[in-house]
């Protein structure tokens, strides 16, 4: 489950700089960075089996932790199986 992303010298980068890296430079166009709130509260409602819970973003949408998972490509940052998901795959 999720991502560890260490620097050299063992440094780990918080939760934070890894989704705001992730969006980035992993979607074109870059998503902003004003998404990384979003992005988590989803992440920690799909990591408490509440993937359905509603999630207001920075452009005032409001939609499920699922949807903005599988929109921002945040799969690698939750506990898949939690999704129903075989063998680590979505």
């Amino acid at each position: 489950m999720g991502r560890v992303v260490e620097l050299s010298g063992g440094e780990r980068l918080s939760l934070r700089a890894q989704l705001e890296w992730h969006l980035q430079y992993n979607h074109y166009p870059p998503v902003s960075a004003d998404f990384v709130d979003s992005a988590i509260e989803s992440i920690q409602s799909i990591n408490e089996e509440e993937p359905d819970k509603k999630v207001k973003l920075p452009n005032s949408k409001v939609l499920t932790a699922l949807e903005i998972c599988e929109g921002l490509h945040l799969e690698s940052f939750v506990n898949i199986s939690i999704l129903g998901c075989q063998d680590g795959m979505l």
